[in-house]
């Protein structure tokens, strides 16, 4: 069964304040099965906040890629997680 995940972010500037406005996309594999890439664009939650929900089938370790960009300003960032399965009710 395919389960849900959702993922934010909060972008800040060098100065620490919020950035809107951007674009986000993420892109996430579990590292197990890499070949299975799933990936959305993050939504505005404002305050420079952004969220999206990804489908998790398999609970482990994964592997984000963040791509967030804002007229010419462009960032990337990785970072590994691990996605947990929620317990049965």
């Amino acid at each position: 069964p395919t389960h849900r995940a959702t993922v934010s972010v909060a972008l800040r500037d060098r100065a620490g304040r919020p950035v809107d406005g951007a674009t986000v996309h993420v892109e996430g594999f579990a590292i197990a099965r890499s070949a299975t890439v799933v990936g959305a664009a993050l939504a505005p939650r404002g305050d420079g906040t952004y969220a999206a929900t990804l489908p998790v089938a398999t609970p482990g370790r994964w592997e984000l890629r963040f791509r967030a960009q804002r007229g010419s300003d462009r960032f990337t960032a990785d970072a590994r997680v691990v996605a947990v399965a929620a317990p049965s009710t």
